[in-house]
């Protein structure tokens, strides 16, 4: 054994390129090899070398030998003696150098030579070789000693030196949080603190503590009363509104767990997921008593009507609840059948108090809410905001439809913090830039997904100071267990680095066997600690496969998450994420890593973010055993050809990485979480082929057109004269059309065009026309060519879009027909009113209907006041109006108000029967509502700062107009045939009975007067869980007007 002295201690390098000296632990178990296997020292080194390098990322090892190549495949199962011996009699002279290829470490080159010493000669060093791969070495050299026997799989790794980093000081994260009180107890003590500082707003008004306190207080004491207690598990279905809030503190004070359910998931998923959690009580909103959950054995309870119900005490439990449940959300399994991930609530005070003590979320911190409550990035923006005394900007479903509104949101709601996955803020990112205030942020928390590069520098030159946050773990891992603040991003970096544990949270990196591997090394990623959920409820064997026991080599038992990502640590102790285990995969024999095929484009120019998928190659035939090839999605900044960048990547990647396919996207598809949609990618490569219906375009400028319909549809295939809504459009890609076609084209048209118009021939003709002359003012929703119509009135926002969902449903002896707000008119009128706007509609309504037998008119809200002006003047002028359907419109005068003493008497009752701070915030609303202060406010001494709405501006006018109009009609009473149609929760007017069910039409009609109810509420009638009920209400007022 050679003298200590002599040999220097290893010192780690960060980089390839270093001479790294045999540390004496090391030379001891070479020196014995040496000598049971007959072979010199120098060769047992570089064959151990190697034999590291294979166990490292499992490729094959090409060895050069005097610039003849020789190959040699290591051998699972084979033992190290063996193995050795076999390699180092191929490895040629004492100091041949020796090159080896890998997919992870590239392409690197080693040499032995002398290493620097006092004198001894005999002392080697190993040139070429990465850090991690060094450390895997020494540990194989060092084990040489104990046995040449044992096979190549066994042999550890990992050094002592390396051990104790991976162990101890990388993983230690312990840090003392408080365990006695629970979230809603905090929330409680930040009720006590400030009851009057807001809680909750969105675009509709706002909450304070107290009135938030006070609302899901009844809730619990509903709970309660079904003997809902520690151990149950309540299942919320409410959409994106303020009594979700409400809902899940009031499950929590009564002692159960919260399980959300999307209302727009699909039937099945719905009751497999009350099933599964053995929820017996589901809270939804008054008017959302959808059709998928009245059978579903659960029994529904309305929390609507807790809202403004007299103050309720705290529920007061006898036990403990921080080591009881706190929810259960369901992510996707990869059987299909959804998995509920079970959390309790100790593991969430650890979060919550990380991210107060790390971030220093405050109460003068907002966060603006984009995530579903059924996805678990919700749980922070919600409970984690309240717990710590800050509030939350609840963002809608129509705002999270439309980037340019939701930007506009943002601007308005005094955010200071962002939350979402990185796709979901990359739409968005264009239309911050362009704002002149985009809003207040502070902290961006981006998590979910990769994060492209570009994002962090965009973000901080939008919001200067913006602390830019990445984050990771698993919904297994309560939200997150992992962070990185991104200062500035290093051109060397090829991704966002995963970061490091949170307190109380370790990741280990490990091999096949559950063994530690090196810096540098990839391994599957494990998380351990206090983060870790409890595990799948009711899916014990799912569980013992995903939650683990494992002895750590000091002896340490943990509990451990296999998360089946993929990852390596930097020689600092920095997580690399490396993607999912499943995108590692070999094409035509070759092991790939689609992550470096996506890191390759992303250094391209003109690329923003880019994604690699294998998949089945479109050029191999139908059969079972179909290769799999490459396709590459690529973001771009700016226009490049497919060409060009093709050519770029074969100057960075061997020919076998080149993808089959390549698309180039102007934004990523998401799904409803906000995260990368990939099975929306995958389905992009089959849109390309087979024939372009009407793809040749004419000119220039239906060319320019239709390129914008196949990009907002991602539809390459589609040609001129495919229909829109069989190419699978909708409201919210009819917006996204719009002002794709009027900021790309130069064009401009309303959405009610485009459902009269729904080609890109059709439309862009219609266009032109509109452009030289006044078309048609009627928009067909549902074209039959039928003896009868159902004429449709919208509301005050003036388009037909509402009804189009509506119309499919309609009987078949109906065609349905849109009839648009008359702007013009309205605003060329120097006194808005009812009647003259009726004569103007009657002028070409009375021409166009003569080829109709019958007609009815349909009126929803505002619309209603002019479908009943009009039955009485179309009729006077030889029109079949077989009635007129009043769809939820209280008539002039009605609800009528009570006298002032009365009214002053209500106030008075509602004021004193609240608590303390309900009273002021009682008088508060009402002192705003007189004096027509904004709803909304940032705190209780500032409006919130207005945005920009010069988008906006034409609808307000048309809307302040009409409204004119609506408040001076009284008309004559009138012949024929109503229906009314009211909504099942009135509208909410303290000093107001709504004891009609006719809604006040009684005395203004002299014909035959009916009456029916639909689910929901005035503004919720056409959401999608409640407009089944609504056309079988419209369809059973058709069949009373006897035509059917």
């Amino acid at each position: 054994m050679v003298d200590s002295a002599l040999m220097p201690a290893l010192q780690h390098q960060s980089g390839t390129g270093h001479r790294h000296v045999i540390p004496p632990e090391s030379w001891a178990g070479i020196s014995v090899a040496a000598k049971l296997l007959h072979l010199p020292p120098q060769r047992i080194i570089l064959a151990a070398t190697l034999v590291a390098a294979w166990r490292c990322t499992g490729a094959d090892l090409q060895i050069h030998r005097n610039s003849e190549r020789q190959d040699w495949h290591a051998e699972a199962g084979g033992s190290l003696a063996t193995v050795l011996s076999d390699l180092a009699q191929k490895l040629g002279p004492t100091r041949q150098s020796c090159r080896f290829e890998t997919t992870s470490f590239g392409e690197q080159e080693l040499k032995l030579v002398p290493a620097p010493s006092s004198g001894n000669d005999g002392t080697l060093a190993i040139e070429g070789v990465a850090p991690g791969l060094i450390h895997a070495t020494f540990a194989l050299c060092a084990q040489l000693e104990q046995g040449l026997q044992q096979p190549v799989e066994a042999v550890s790794l990992v050094d002592s030196s390396c051990e104790t980093l991976l162990l101890g000081e990388w993983n230690d994260t312990f840090r003392p949080y408080q365990t006695e009180q629970t979230v809603q107890q905090l929330f409680e003590a930040q009720v006590e603190a400030s009851p009057e500082r807001i809680a909750v707003m969105n675009s509709q008004g706002s909450y304070s503590y107290a009135q938030l306190e006070n609302w899901a207080n009844g809730i619990a004491q509903e709970l309660r009363k079904r003997a809902v207690g520690p151990g149950s598990f309540v299942a919320i279905a409410i959409p994106r509104r303020i009594e979700l809030l409400a809902a899940i503190l009031g499950t929590l004070k009564a002692g159960a767990a919260y399980v959300p359910i999307e209302p727009s998931l699909p039937g099945p998923r719905r009751k497999y997921i009350l099933e599964n959690s053995g929820a017996r009580h589901l809270l939804v909103s008054n008017e959302d008593l959808s059709e998928g959950f009245e059978q579903s054995g659960v029994e529904l309870i309305p929390v609507a009507c807790q809202r403004d119900a007299p103050s309720e005490p705290r529920p007061q439990l006898q036990q403990s609840l921080v080591s009881s449940s706190a929810y259960v959300i369901y992510t996707s399994g990869t059987t299909g059948t959804p998995k509920g991930v079970h959390v309790k609530h100790k593991a969430l005070l650890n979060l919550i108090q990380w991210m107060a003590q790390d971030f220093g979320i405050r109460e003068h911190d907002r966060s603006f809410a984009v995530a579903s409550a059924g996805f678990d990035l919700s749980v922070f923006d919600f409970l984690g905001m309240l717990a710590l005394g800050g509030s939350i900007y609840l963002a809608s479903e129509d705002q999270l439809s439309e980037p340019e509104h939701l930007a506009a949101a943002l601007g308005e709601s005094g955010a200071t913090i962002w939350n979402s996955a990185p796709t979901a803020l990359s739409q968005l990112l264009p239309m911050l830039e362009q704002r002149k205030r985009p809003g207040r942020l502070r902290l961006a928390l981006l998590s979910g997904d990769w994060i492209p590069l570009s994002m962090p520098q965009q973000m901080q030159r939008i919001f200067p100071g913006l602390m830019f946050v990445g984050l990771g773990g698993a919904t297994e891992a309560t939200v997150w267990s992992n962070s990185f603040i991104v200062d500035k991003v290093d051109p060397e970096w090829t991704s966002i680095p995963y970061g490091r544990p949170m307190p109380n949270s370790r990741y280990y990196v490990l091999g096949p066997g559950l063994e530690l591997v090196p810096p540098g090394v990839p391994g599957d990623l494990f998380i351990a600690g206090d983060c870790l959920a409890e595990g799948y409820l009711n899916r014990p064997k799912l569980t013992e496969a995903s939650f683990f026991s494992w002895t750590r080599p000091d002896g340490l038992v943990e509990r451990l998450y296999r998360t089946g990502d993929r990852a390596q640590l930097f020689e600092d102790g920095l997580i690399e994420f490396l993607g999912r285990i499943d995108e590692q995969v070999k094409i035509r024999g070759y092991r790939v890593e689609l992550s470096e095929l996506s890191t390759a484009l992303q250094r391209i120019d003109g690329v923003k973010d880019a994604v690699a998928l294998a998949r089945v190659s479109e050029s191999e035939p139908e059969g079972e055993a179909r290769q799999k090839s490459l396709a590459a999605y690529a973001l771009m900044e700016h226009p490049r050809s497919e060409m060009e960048i093709l050519q770029e990547l074969t100057q960075q990647l061997p020919p076998y990485m080149i993808p089959e396919s390549l698309f180039l996207l102007e934004e990523w598809p998401k799904t409803p979480n906000g995260k990368l949609d990939r099975a929306a990618l995958a389905s992009m490569r089959l849109a390309a082929k087979g024939p372009k219906a009407g793809a040749e375009a004419m000119n220039d400028l239906e060319a320019e057109v239709l390129q914008v319909w196949q990009k907002v549809l991602k539809r390459p295939d589609m040609g001129l004269d495919d229909n829109f809504i069989l190419m699978g459009g909708n409201s919210l890609s009819a917006l996204q059309l719009r002002n794709r076609i009027r900021d790309e084209v130069g064009l401009d048209f309303r959405l009610n065009d485009l459902i009269a118009e729904p080609t890109p021939r059709a439309l862009l003709a219609g266009i032109v026309q509109r452009a030289t002359a006044a078309g048609n003012r009627l928009v067909p929703l549902q074209h039959r060519k039928e003896a009868n119509a159902l004429i449709c009135f919208p509301g005050s926002g003036g388009h037909v879009f509402t009804f189009m969902e509506m119309a499919r449903g309609i009987h078949p002896a109906f065609d349905v027909l849109g009839v648009p707000l008359l702007e013009e008119q309205l605003h060329s009128m120097g006194s808005p009113s009812i009647e003259t706007l009726a004569t103007a509609y009657h002028d070409f309504l009375a021409k166009a209907l003569t080829e109709y037998h019958s007609i009815v008119l349909l009126g929803y809200s505002a619309g209603s006041y002019l479908a009943f002006q009009l039955q009485g003047e179309l009729r006077r002028t030889g029109v079949n109006i077989a009635g007129t359907i009043v769809l939820d419109m209280c008539a002039p005068g009605y609800p009528r108000k009570p006298h002032v003493s009365r009214r002053m008497a209500t106030h008075l009752w509602n004021m004193i029967s609240g608590r303390e701070g309900a009273r002021l915030n009682y008088l508060a609303a009402r002192f705003r509502k007189r004096m027509g202060l904004a709803p909304q406010l940032r705190s209780e001494a500032e409006l919130i700062e207005r945005a920009e709405l010069d988008a906006d501006a034409e609808l307000n006018a048309t809307i302040a107009a009409y409204h004119q109009a609506l408040r001076c009609y009284w008309p004559e009473p009138k012949p024929g045939l109503v229906h009314v149609i009211r909504a099942e929760t009135p509208p909410h007017y303290p000093t107001a009975k709504f004891d009609d069910p006719f809604m006040g039409w009684g005395p203004f009609v002299l014909g035959g007067l009916s009456q029916s109810e639909a689910p929901g509420a005035h503004l919720s009638l056409f959401y999608p869980e409640n407009l089944p009920t609504l056309i079988t209400r419209v369809n059973e007022a058709l069949e009373q007007f006897d035509i059917i």
